[in-house]
């Protein structure tokens, strides 16, 4: 049996194949669509399962030929500037995010990935200006706080960047994937303390994440037990006060505290002249 042959029945299989994290059977099937009727809504949906597959070149290709064939379609817009992030064509990515606020002026995704997209091409000042409009509009949108927290950090008010910085943890991207985000929400948990309470002792746990800030030479009892992606292993295999670099899909010795390593300069209270030199 061939299968479906009608356009609109494969590029709906194609989505269930994407909600049921099949996105390469999901690609096959919105390919097989567009071969018989290329619609501007296949190319979306191919777009949709080409980012879920890390194939983001031909994700932004498959947007753009959506837009070419609809120029109006506020989600295919959006989805295009968010590719060419990924691509890190910043300057493009902005032209798209400006079309999508010309359709949508208070719409969170446009102007969130206006500022991005700012951000992204140094574009400091203009990519807070977004950051503050979209924080007026919706306190509670974690991608503006995050990004604000960058510029931030980056203009050394490290003080009020590292808190903004923690938003990354409510990210969407964040949040899909229950093991990092469970980890996050333990780090957070066991890591906040009162300020006259004792020092922690005993080991720490690391979350996979690179921070400035180098493990601490004092106090050797406080060594520390890094869990990092294969890319990052030889960083601190042979740094002192670390006891021990986990790779990926080794088992967690027992531990004291979990703490992510990007959290770490926030509860640190990390400032300029706390940091070392050599971890700028």
């Amino acid at each position: 049996m061939r299968g479906p042959t009608i356009p609109d029945a494969l590029n709906l299989l194609g989505v269930i194949e994407l909600r049921a994290s099949h996105p390469a059977e999901g690609v096959a099937l919105i390919q097989r669509a567009i071969s018989i009727r290329p619609a501007a809504e296949y190319h979306l949906n191919l777009g949709r399962a080409l980012v879920l597959t890390g194939r983001y070149e031909e994700a932004a290709a498959a947007y753009r030929k959506c837009v070419e064939l609809n120029p109006l379609p506020f989600e295919a817009n959006c989805a295009l500037g968010d590719a060419l992030l990924d691509l890190d064509e910043a300057r493009a990515a902005a032209v798209v995010f400006q079309r999508c606020m010309a359709q949508r002026s208070q719409s969170m995704v446009g102007i969130t990935g206006l500022g991005s997209a700012l951000l992204q091409a140094g574009e400091f000042d203009q990519a807070m200006e977004k950051c503050e409009e979209a924080i007026r509009i919706k306190p509670d949108w974690p991608a503006p706080h995050c990004n604000r927290g960058v510029i931030l950090r980056l203009r050394d008010d490290f003080e009020n960047g590292w808190p903004e910085f923690e938003w990354r943890w409510q990210m969407p991207s964040m949040q899909a994937d229950p093991q990092i985000h469970g980890k996050a929400t333990l780090g957070r948990r066991r890591t906040e303390r009162p300020k006259d309470s004792p020092p922690f002792r005993g080991r720490h746990r690391r979350h996979a994440e690179f921070s400035p800030l180098h493990p601490p030479r004092r106090r050797a009892r406080r060594q520390g037990v890094f869990s990092l992606p294969p890319g990052l292993l030889s960083v601190l295999r042979n740094t002192e006060s670390v006891e021990r670099v986990l790779g990926p899909g080794e088992p967690n010795p027992e531990f004291d505290v979990y703490c992510p390593m990007m959290s770490l300069p926030a509860i640190f209270r990390a400032t300029e002249a706390t940091i070392p030199p050599q971890s700028r």
